[in-house]
């Protein structure tokens, strides 16, 4: 596939160098959730910043360990920006597809300096506590205002920013 800033990316194999934090923001931002099933526009930048905020707001930031997993869960989703939103059932269908997502998940979240792996169980919980909340705010009721993709980008990136100067 071929990125927004032009980057040609082998989805089959790809390699960290060929990654790119500006790609992942853009290309999320642009992405409606829940394959488009929602009262109104919600991307997954925003629902990566959804995940990220509620694990930030139940630890104390002030280590690299807790830092390090705030990144993981902003880029639990990262490898969507280049795979598309994958909805949950038809991942299931397709274990060799889910395997593909699960390796540059980890590819991405190492090229970033943290581990997907180590933090998998609180991304999982707090994934599955957006996934409730976006059904109830977002799918079967239109009760929160998106951002629009630009805005979520930004708010992606911003939150990037401060958590990786940190951890690097």
């Amino acid at each position: 596939m071929i990125t927004h800033s032009g980057i040609v990316f082998d989805l089959i194999n790809p390699v960290a160098k060929n990654i790119s934090i500006y790609d992942i923001a853009h290309h999320l931002s642009q992405l409606c959730r829940w394959n488009g099933a929602t009262r109104t526009f919600y991307s997954v930048a925003e629902h990566s910043v959804k995940v990220y905020e509620l694990y930030a707001s139940r630890v104390s930031m002030s280590n690299e360990f807790t830092r390090n997993g705030a990144l993981a869960c902003l880029l639990h989703d990262a490898e969507e920006a280049y795979w598309g939103d994958i909805i949950r059932p038809i991942k299931s269908l397709y274990p060799e597809i889910e395997n593909k997502l699960l390796d540059l998940r980890c590819l991405i979240s190492s090229h970033f300096g943290t581990s997907y792996i180590t933090y998998m169980a609180d991304i999982i919980k707090y994934d599955n506590i957006a996934l409730q909340w976006e059904y109830d705010n977002i799918v079967s009721k239109s009760k929160v205002a998106s951002s629009h993709p630009i805005m979520a980008e930004r708010q992606f990136l911003g939150i990037f920013d401060s958590l990786y100067s940190v951890s690097k």
